[in-house]
């Protein structure tokens, strides 16, 4: 599939760059994985079993 127009931030950089995408994905992937285990922990902590 060709894309005919895109929005800049979401385009991938060149090798020798970064965008905004770039920066905010990786981040956003964090946030999830920590939200995931303190939450995890905090039901643990309440006695909530699997």
């Amino acid at each position: 599939m060709v894309w005919v127009s895109l929005y800049w931030p979401l385009k991938h950089a060149d090798w020798h760059g970064l965008t905004p995408t770039d920066l905010i994905f990786p981040f956003f992937i964090f946030i999830v994985g920590m939200s995931i285990t303190l939450s995890v922990n905090a039901m643990q902590a309440k006695g909530i079993t699997k």
